[in-house]
């Protein structure tokens, strides 16, 4: 039984200086933020294992650099999404099935192989565009409309940032239009990869740029023509020709 024990004590402090060496230097940006994302990414590859015990507040405040309450309120939005438990022996991390239940959408999709993410947005974009196709109203195609403007705009202008953000507005704009709630907050959910995604596209083959513009078209005109089916097309074309681009800058290599 020692030997176990010593052996899972050298485990913990294995993953202890792997957490101390992953988290660096977060003093100087948005504290909070950054150290949430950064322990998640760690959980969610397991450099930090189910049952792996966290050092005290003290220690872990002392070798981030960073206040407890900062500590606490990270500690308090892992527990609330379920990837750590805290008791007064300590905190730790969940069981698997705990955090499997538990991950946001947004940080699956960033752990994702390209050919998940581009078989994902294929078919949850497509049916969107289908069911905008069928139900959006004139406001939703003056919005659309309005926003495709103004990414015109910016490509004209070489403002990759707000074309990028724009990109995403459209996307968003074809789910809200679907008239399905899911659909339109799934999108949400993964709104800073979708928007990340988008810029590096443009910014490493700005080439692209007017292809998208031209596929983002067809897809309005379909909408506009309330026509389904060649609204699911447009956008499925629209998705396959994102991640052909990708494979081929390998962005995601």
């Amino acid at each position: 039984m020692m030997v176990n024990k010593n052996s899972k004590e050298l485990l913990n402090q294995q993953m202890t200086d792997d957490l101390f060496s992953g988290i660096k230097n977060i003093a100087k940006q948005s504290i909070t933020y950054v150290l949430l994302d950064r322990l998640i990414d760690m959980i969610m590859d397991e450099t930090l294992k189910p049952g792996y015990t966290f050092p005290n507040e003290n220690e872990m405040c002392k070798q981030l650099g960073i206040g407890r309450s900062t500590l606490r309120e990270t500690y308090t939005a892992l527990m609330a999404m379920g990837f750590i438990t805290r008791t007064k022996a300590g905190t730790t991390v969940n069981d698997r099935m705990s955090i499997a239940s538990a991950i946001p959408l947004r940080y699956i999709f960033k752990k994702s192989e390209i050919n998940d993410i581009m078989d994902f947005r294929s078919m949850l974009e497509s049916q969107t565009a289908y069911l905008a196709a069928q139900r959006a109203n004139d406001s939703y195609i003056e919005e659309m409309q309005n926003i495709l403007n103004k990414m015109k705009h910016c490509a004209e202008n070489n403002d990759i940032d707000s074309l990028s953000k724009l990109d995403f507005d459209f996307h968003l704009t074809i789910a809200l239009a679907s008239g399905n709630p899911l659909l339109s907050k799934t999108l949400s959910a993964i709104a800073t990869e979708l928007e990340r995604s988008a810029y590096s596209g443009y910014h490493l083959d700005p080439s692209i740029i007017d292809k998208s513009l031209e596929f983002h078209q067809n897809i309005l005109d379909a909408i506009i023509a309330h026509d389904p089916s060649q609204a699911k097309l447009a956008m499925r074309t629209h998705i396959k020709d994102i991640y052909t681009v990708f494979r081929r800058i390998s962005y995601y290599d």
